[in-house]
């Protein structure tokens, strides 16, 4: 995490073929998913998950936010939900984020630190970020309105395949090998 020294470069998580259930032209019948596998550390999650439920209520939402019994039922919930709610554990590269991403989901998360201020590798249209729950409670109304008025699951495939091609573990593979021959060549 930042700030980085000199010469490091971040290598996230990125997304795992593994956990992907998402299959193209998937129904996707669930609005929100919050689940967290801890949600009192940080305490954030508990009051963004509740802060969701209770946007759901008052706007007619469906939301999946109980702990699920497998990954693979967690995983199922994911490929079937249109939003993905993320908020680190530990540190701004959290699994639930790219989890999220993987399975075709918009996304509302944190504010995203895990790349150099000046990189824009993560600039989609289907990411909302947030600074702290008042500010949470702002992007869930934008991501809300957007469900009603202007959602299309196909409209959001290409950037799904970019997000893939970008973010997935041969890209993380193929940016350590760039790296290493880079580092070689420099110190020759």
């Amino acid at each position: 995490e930042q700030p980085y020294l000199k010469d490091i470069i971040p290598l996230p998580f990125g997304i795992n073929s593994s956990y992907i259930k998402y299959k193209a032209g998937q129904r996707k019948d669930i609005d929100f998913s919050c689940i967290f596998g801890q949600d009192h550390r940080p305490p954030l999650r508990r009051f963004v998950r509740d802060a969701l439920v209770d946007f759901c209520k008052k706007n007619g939402f469906s939301c999946a936010v109980n702990k699920t019994a497998t990954p693979e039922e967690f995983y199922d919930i994911l490929a079937r939900s249109k939003v993905g709610v993320s908020v680190s554990g530990g540190g701004f590269d959290t699994l639930r984020f790219w989890e999220s991403l993987g399975n075709n989901c918009m996304l509302i998360t944190e504010r995203i630190d895990i790349f150099k201020p000046d990189d824009n590798c993560l600039d989609y249209k289907r990411i909302y970020q947030f600074n702290n729950l008042n500010d949470f409670q702002y992007q869930l109304e934008k991501v809300g309105k957007f469900l009603r008025e202007g959602y299309d699951q196909a409209d959001l495939e290409p950037e799904y395949h970019a997000i893939i091609e970008r973010h997935g573990s041969k890209a993380r593979a193929l940016t350590v090998l760039q790296e290493s021959e880079r580092a070689i060549k420099t110190s020759m």
